[in-house]
Parts: C-alpha cells; structure tokens; sequence
C-alpha cells in the first residue's frame, strides 16, 4: 500500500506541477491540499502497522470518529 501511496503522490506532484506553471495560485492550494492529505493517510499507514494502543491512542480516535478506524496488520 506504501508504494501504491507514493506512486500516486508524484503523480499528483506533476499534475500540481503542471497546473502551476498554468496557474500559480491554484497549483500552490492544490500543493497544500496535497500534502495534508497525503500526510493523513500515510498517518494511517504507520497507526496500522504499529497499532492503536499507547500514545498514540487519541490520534487513531480520531481516525474512528472520521469513519476509518484504524485496524492492526497483524
């Protein structure tokens, strides 16, 4: 799933990429919408191979309360 999520990333990269040189303004929000997304879901990643137990407790609620509950990859 790692791979897939980076693949799709530098795809969308050059898209955003291209929309910039075409239209800054909207290539530099489809720039931070990209990257909060992407860090949301490789957030989920990590929580799924570490487990929601310790500290991270609250974040993988979060997760749960936006309807995708983090469950363990063992």
């Amino acid at each position: 799933m790692s791979l897939k999520l980076r693949g799709l990333h530098v795809a969308l990269t050059m898209a955003t990429l291209g929309l910039a040189f075409i239209n800054p303004l909207t290539g530099g929000v489809a720039a931070l919408v990209l990257g909060i997304v992407t860090g949301f879901v490789g957030g989920h990643i990590v929580l799924t191979r570490i487990g929601p137990h310790g500290r991270v407790a609250p974040v993988a609620r979060i997760y749960a309360a936006l309807g995708w509950p983090v469950r363990t990859s063992s």
